[in-house]
């Protein structure tokens, strides 16, 4: 069952780096014993860059599966620090946000859908990123977690039905972030990557094809968007279109 949840970060007081994010809740979330590992490219998580709910300082993680969330559950309850960098910081209680279930999301009916990028997305092929939300590059990231997650079968759209879908509004821009990751020799090294944020709009009038494409705008919230969701990047949220 997808499910947001918020891990609040007693002795955080500023932002930290998405590596140090990236490697302590790894470490919960890619035990050996899981179905998925550290290298799957679909990942039944993502994670957000330090961020603050009702006032308190800490991380979301989503999880898109049951052994995905136990996980989760079973580590934020036995841990009561976790390392980010060379710095400890003490751990909250784990509070889930909201969740849905598999069903709820293939009955979405919508026919326009607003993207909120929250934290920088970017788009990864090879060794190129670009911040250009194209549609195609919007829908993957929650097609392949559909996929590889969810027991509900969803029919895949053709490219004839994904040009039926179009862009009604947006408001975008981008910004900066320097990553850690891997050259073509796979040593790690800095990396300037630019991730779009804002939003955009969405509308189909085919409710066809809009039954194909609403669950999968709704599960974004859930498996994010683009390249690097396990350091912070690509938390998108649907908005309410005007």
């Amino acid at each position: 069952m997808p499910a947001l949840y918020f891990l609040p970060l007693l002795d955080q007081t500023g932002a930290a780096r998405p590596e140090h994010l990236h490697a302590a809740i790894t470490s919960w979330l890619d035990p050996s014993t899981a179905d998925w590992n550290h290298r799957s490219v679909s990942k039944p998580y993502a994670i957000s860059p330090i961020t603050e709910v009702a006032g308190h300082v800490g991380i979301e993680i989503s999880v898109l599966t049951e052994s995905a969330e136990r996980l989760l559950r079973e580590a934020a309850t036995s841990a009561s620090e976790i390392r980010l960098g060379s710095r400890f910081t003490r751990v909250g209680n784990l509070q889930c946000l909201h969740e849905t279930s598999w069903d709820e999301l293939a009955a979405a009916n919508e026919q326009t859908w607003r993207l909120d990028f929250l934290t920088p997305t970017t788009f990864r092929t090879g060794n190129r990123c670009t911040p250009m939300p194209t549609l195609p590059a919007l829908l993957r990231s929650p097609s392949e977690s559909w996929r590889a997650f969810a027991p509900v079968p969803l029919d895949p759209l053709s490219h004839a039905e994904v040009a039926e879908i179009w862009t009604s509004e947006l408001d975008l821009h981008t910004e900066w972030l320097e990553l850690i990751l891997p050259n073509r020799k796979r040593r790690a090294e800095p990396r300037s990557v630019a991730g779009v944020l804002g939003s955009i709009t969405y509308q189909c009038d085919n409710p066809e094809v809009a039954a194909k494409v609403g669950p999968l705008f709704r599960l974004v919230p859930y498996c994010g968007i683009g390249s690097f969701r396990g350091k912070g990047m690509g938390v998108v949220r649907l908005g309410s279109a005007a």
